[in-house]
């Protein structure tokens, strides 16, 4: 289980550098924005690293995988929802 969390950010990463380019002509944006956008992912993920090891000595391993997978999950059906490239 604890090596689902590597992975499922991999995969995602992966596949948003795929279809950046479908991503672009999707969402009627110009390449520069969705870039923006893949690197504010991957600003975010970067911010997540300390934090996870701060919120699990804080609120327990356990708890804090839950919240965070489902936080991905959320996040990744929102995106998926998205009508523009700033929604």
């Amino acid at each position: 289980m604890l090596a689902l969390g590597p992975v499922l950010a991999l995969l995602d990463t992966t596949i948003v550098n795929v279809g950046i380019d479908s991503v672009a002509r999707d969402l009627h944006s110009s390449m520069a924005a969705v870039q923006w956008v893949s690197t504010g992912y991957l600003l975010a993920m970067s911010l997540a690293v300390p934090l996870s090891g701060w919120a699990a000595g804080r609120f327990g391993a356990r708890r804090t995988w839950l919240v965070s997978v489902a936080l991905f999950v959320a996040g990744s059906a929102l995106c998926g929802l998205a009508w523009s490239t700033g929604a």
